[in-house]
Protein backbone atom coordinates (compact mmCIF):
# COMPACT_ATOMS: atom_id res chain seq x y z
CA UNK A 1 0.00 0.00 0.00
CA UNK A 2 1.31 3.40 -0.97
CA UNK A 3 0.10 6.57 0.65
CA UNK A 4 1.16 10.01 -0.55
CA UNK A 5 0.12 13.56 -0.96
CA UNK A 6 0.44 15.80 -3.91
CA UNK A 7 0.64 19.50 -3.40
CA UNK A 8 0.66 22.25 -5.98
CA UNK A 9 3.65 24.46 -5.20
CA UNK A 10 3.08 26.86 -8.07
CA UNK A 11 1.81 29.67 -5.82
CA UNK A 12 4.77 29.28 -3.46
CA UNK A 13 7.26 29.36 -6.35
CA UNK A 14 5.60 32.46 -7.78
CA UNK A 15 5.62 34.17 -4.37
CA UNK A 16 9.29 33.29 -3.88
CA UNK A 17 10.14 34.64 -7.35
CA UNK A 18 8.22 37.85 -6.64
CA UNK A 19 10.03 38.24 -3.32
CA UNK A 20 13.44 37.70 -4.99
CA UNK A 21 12.59 40.27 -7.67
CA UNK A 22 11.53 42.79 -5.00
CA UNK A 23 14.75 42.20 -3.03
CA UNK A 24 16.85 42.60 -6.18
CA UNK A 25 15.04 45.83 -7.06
CA UNK A 26 15.44 47.12 -3.51
CA UNK A 27 19.17 46.33 -3.57
CA UNK A 28 19.54 48.08 -6.94
CA UNK A 29 17.91 51.23 -5.55
CA UNK A 30 20.03 51.04 -2.36
CA UNK A 31 23.20 50.90 -4.45
CA UNK A 32 22.01 53.80 -6.59
CA UNK A 33 21.28 55.98 -3.54
CA UNK A 34 24.56 54.99 -1.89
CA UNK A 35 26.44 55.99 -5.05
CA UNK A 36 24.66 59.34 -5.25
CA UNK A 37 25.17 60.21 -1.59
CA UNK A 38 28.80 59.05 -1.65
CA UNK A 39 29.75 61.36 -4.52
CA UNK A 40 28.50 64.65 -3.08
CA UNK A 41 30.48 66.90 -0.76
CA UNK A 42 27.19 67.79 0.95
CA UNK A 43 26.31 66.08 4.21
CA UNK A 44 23.29 63.77 3.97
CA UNK A 45 21.76 62.10 7.01
CA UNK A 46 18.60 60.76 8.65
CA UNK A 47 17.50 61.09 12.27
CA UNK A 48 14.94 58.89 13.98
CA UNK A 49 12.32 60.48 16.25
CA UNK A 50 14.68 60.05 19.23
CA UNK A 51 17.38 62.25 17.60
CA UNK A 52 19.60 59.27 16.72
CA UNK A 53 21.37 59.08 13.38
CA UNK A 54 20.11 56.17 11.29
CA UNK A 55 22.05 57.18 8.18
CA UNK A 56 25.10 59.35 7.47
CA UNK A 57 26.86 59.63 4.12
CA UNK A 58 30.64 59.43 3.70
CA UNK A 59 31.10 63.23 3.71
CA UNK A 60 29.40 63.50 7.11
CA UNK A 61 31.36 60.60 8.57
CA UNK A 62 34.56 62.30 7.36
CA UNK A 63 33.51 65.63 8.87
CA UNK A 64 32.95 63.93 12.21
CA UNK A 65 36.13 61.86 11.90
CA UNK A 66 33.98 58.77 12.60
CA UNK A 67 33.23 55.40 11.04
CA UNK A 68 29.74 54.14 10.23
CA UNK A 69 29.85 51.66 13.13
CA UNK A 70 30.88 54.36 15.61
CA UNK A 71 28.33 56.94 14.42
CA UNK A 72 25.06 55.24 13.50
CA UNK A 73 22.62 55.01 16.37
CA UNK A 74 24.32 57.89 18.19
CA UNK A 75 22.87 61.23 19.17
CA UNK A 76 24.35 64.63 18.44
CA UNK A 77 26.11 64.98 21.81
CA UNK A 78 27.67 61.52 21.36
CA UNK A 79 29.24 62.75 18.12
CA UNK A 80 30.88 65.87 19.53
CA UNK A 81 28.19 68.50 19.00
CA UNK A 82 28.32 71.27 21.56
CA UNK A 83 25.35 71.14 24.01
CA UNK A 84 23.72 74.33 22.65
CA UNK A 85 24.02 72.98 19.11
CA UNK A 86 22.56 69.56 19.96
CA UNK A 87 19.67 71.17 21.86
CA UNK A 88 18.97 73.52 18.94
CA UNK A 89 18.76 70.63 16.46
CA UNK A 90 16.62 68.57 18.83
CA UNK A 91 14.15 71.48 19.08
CA UNK A 92 14.16 71.76 15.27
CA UNK A 93 13.55 68.01 14.89
CA UNK A 94 10.62 68.33 17.32
CA UNK A 95 9.27 71.21 15.20
CA UNK A 96 9.54 69.17 11.99
CA UNK A 97 7.71 66.27 13.67
CA UNK A 98 4.97 68.56 15.03
CA UNK A 99 4.42 70.63 11.87
CA UNK A 100 5.39 68.10 9.17
CA UNK A 101 7.17 70.99 7.46
CA UNK A 102 10.81 71.37 6.57
CA UNK A 103 13.03 73.94 8.21
CA UNK A 104 16.24 75.62 7.11
CA UNK A 105 19.04 77.11 9.16
CA UNK A 106 22.66 78.11 9.28
CA UNK A 107 25.20 77.14 11.92
CA UNK A 108 28.93 77.14 12.60
CA UNK A 109 30.38 73.72 13.46
CA UNK A 110 33.92 72.28 13.72
CA UNK A 111 35.04 69.95 10.94
CA UNK A 112 37.38 67.14 12.09
CA UNK A 113 40.22 68.29 9.80
CA UNK A 114 39.24 71.73 8.38
CA UNK A 115 38.41 73.53 11.62
CA UNK A 116 35.30 75.64 12.19
CA UNK A 117 33.08 75.95 9.13
CA UNK A 118 29.72 77.57 8.34
CA UNK A 119 26.91 75.26 7.22
CA UNK A 120 23.50 75.78 5.63
CA UNK A 121 21.12 72.91 6.48
CA UNK A 122 17.61 71.67 5.78
CA UNK A 123 15.61 69.20 7.88
CA UNK A 124 12.64 67.57 6.12
CA UNK A 125 10.01 65.16 7.42
CA UNK A 126 9.85 61.58 6.13
CA UNK A 127 6.14 60.81 6.37
CA UNK A 128 4.85 57.22 6.37
CA UNK A 129 1.65 55.86 4.78
CA UNK A 130 -0.31 56.78 7.93
CA UNK A 131 0.71 60.43 7.61
CA UNK A 132 3.06 60.30 10.60
CA UNK A 133 6.61 61.59 10.61
CA UNK A 134 8.73 58.50 11.08
CA UNK A 135 12.13 60.10 10.48
CA UNK A 136 13.79 63.39 9.60
CA UNK A 137 16.06 63.69 6.57
CA UNK A 138 18.75 66.31 6.51
CA UNK A 139 21.14 67.86 4.04
CA UNK A 140 23.91 70.27 4.94
CA UNK A 141 26.20 72.31 2.72
CA UNK A 142 29.48 73.95 3.70
CA UNK A 143 29.08 77.63 2.80
CA UNK A 144 32.23 78.94 4.49
CA UNK A 145 33.89 80.09 1.25
CA UNK A 146 30.64 81.61 -0.01
CA UNK A 147 30.30 83.67 3.19
CA UNK A 148 33.96 84.76 2.94
CA UNK A 149 33.48 85.88 -0.68
CA UNK A 150 30.42 87.87 0.38
CA UNK A 151 32.41 89.53 3.14
CA UNK A 152 35.24 90.40 0.71
CA UNK A 153 32.75 91.79 -1.82
CA UNK A 154 31.12 93.99 0.82
CA UNK A 155 34.53 95.20 1.99
CA UNK A 156 35.57 95.99 -1.61
CA UNK A 157 32.34 97.88 -2.30
CA UNK A 158 32.80 99.85 0.92
CA UNK A 159 36.36 100.83 -0.02
CA UNK A 160 35.42 101.64 -3.63
CA UNK A 161 32.44 103.72 -2.49
CA UNK A 162 34.64 105.65 -0.04
CA UNK A 163 37.27 106.26 -2.73
CA UNK A 164 34.67 107.52 -5.20
CA UNK A 165 33.24 109.95 -2.62
CA UNK A 166 36.69 111.28 -1.70
CA UNK A 167 38.33 113.23 -4.52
Amino acid sequence: LLVGAIRDATDEREAAATLRAARDESERWRQLYETVTATTPDLIYIFDRDYRFTYANEALLEMWGQTWDNAIGKRLLDLGYEPWHAEMHEREIDEVIATKRRIRGEVSFPHATLGRRIYDYIFAPLVNANGEVEAIAGTTRDITELRELGRQKDEFIGIASHELKTP
